[in-house]
């Protein structure tokens, strides 16, 4: 997480953005380093969110289904 952290600061730069394409590439970078920065606290939250809920029916069967 760290490794990720201290890319998302150096391309969080537009100061060694030369041409367009740079700052566009450096922009993809920043958009792709964000989203796997936020997977570990969502990931986090729903596992927390998983538990409470076992906790609050611990007879049940939990089964999540997508509609």
């Amino acid at each position: 997480m760290e490794d990720l952290q201290k890319m998302y600061d150096e391309y969080n730069s537009v100061q060694n953005c030369e041409t367009s394409e740079d700052f566009h590439f450096a922009k993809g970078q920043v958009d792709i380093l964000k989203y796997m920065l936020g997977l570990k606290d969502m990931s986090e939250k729903v596992y927390e969110d998983l538990c409470a809920e076992e906790e609050a029916h611990p007879n049940e069967d939990l089964m999540y289904v997508n509609t």
